[in-house]
């Protein structure tokens, strides 16, 4: 059923957008023809093969709010997240992510925030880092210091084991920041064992917001769970161990030495960052006096490491 308050909403919006006529928001052409609604919004397609609704592109691109709620939230003379929470009826988080948006726009509440909203590309929102981590829970800057030295994403089960959380936790951590518009998931083929597998993965968006969140991040804000509650190598990374013993076999802490010095010295930057989060101290110096770790880019990720773990422990 169609709600005939959203569709007057999305028209105001349109003729905001597009005064004069319907145009192309990637080519600018005016050659468009109207296709069947997606996900209950009008969209067109140009000629340049690009389809298109009234929020794609600007402010309100990829947002799940109705646009009868980001019309109430632009008027509100209250763009606090306690006052848009309130107005709005939504989850705290939510209320902070819209006040951030309608905060980076050079308008007024009103009119003119209306005109914003659609009119101003998401790419050129003025950055506003004031209190991006305000009111965010323990758990969740853990979960977003994981994914920084998690490159390339990684499952909600191996941000968890590197966080410390559970990964029902870490899950519904996810959620919220990627609601918030901190993270993003993919479905991709990984590693798992000696062969792969379809999952989701979780990593960064490349925001403004996110940028901001990551320089008030702090690297304590996560401390890796001690080693002795590991007793093997995580499946994921079995695919380093190309030649002798079987990854699956090798145990921690019998195995320590060597599973440091493949996954350390080895191509695989997952690897390498798993290791110098997870495996004891102790063996990472014993390494750092082995051939090969002398001097050079390994050396001196070992000398961090250690500084920063020891300093994180005492």
């Amino acid at each position: 059923m169609v709600n005939r308050a959203e569709v007057e909403a999305e028209d105001r919006f349109m003729r905001l957008r597009w005064p004069d006529a319907i145009h192309c928001v990637s080519c600018g052409g005016v050659d468009v023809s109207e296709r069947a609604r997606h996900r209950g919004r009008r969209a067109w397609r140009c000629v340049c093969g690009k389809d298109f609704t009234v929020t794609t592109g600007n402010a309100l691109h990829a947002s799940k709010l109705p646009l009868t709620a980001w019309e109430a939230a632009a008027r509100s003379p209250d763009d606090s997240p306690s006052g848009l929470q309130a107005l709005l009826a939504v989850s705290a988080v939510t209320a902070r992510r819209v006040s951030r948006v309608l905060r980076s726009l050079p308008a007024a509440p009103g009119e003119a925030r209306l005109v914003a909203l659609v009119s101003t590309p998401r790419d050129r929102l003025e950055d506003n880092p004031t209190d991006t981590l305000s009111g965010m829970p323990e758990s969740q800057r853990r979960v977003l210091s994981a994914l920084r030295v998690m490159l390339g994403g990684a499952p909600a089960s191996a941000i968890a084991r590197f966080a410390g959380l559970s990964a029902s936790h870490v899950r519904r951590c996810l959620l919220s920041l990627e609601e918030a518009g901190f993270v993003q998931r993919s479905r991709t083929h990984i590693r798992w064992g000696y062969g792969r597998r379809k999952v989701t993965t979780w990593d960064m968006a490349v925001t403004p917001q996110t940028i901001a969140a990551l320089k008030q991040l702090t690297t304590s804000s996560i401390e890796p769970q001690p080693a002795g509650e590991i007793n093997g190598v995580p499946p994921e990374h079995w695919g380093v161990f190309w030649s002798g013993t079987s990854a699956a076999e090798l145990r921690l802490p019998d195995d320590a030495l060597h599973i440091a010095d493949t996954m350390v010295g080895g191509p695989s930057t997952r690897a390498r960052n798993w290791a110098l989060s997870r495996l004891p101290l102790a063996t990472l110096r014993q390494l750092r006096t082995m051939r090969g770790y002398e001097d050079g880019p390994n050396a001196d990720l070992l000398d961090s490491t250690i500084r920063v773990r020891s300093h994180a422990r005492d």
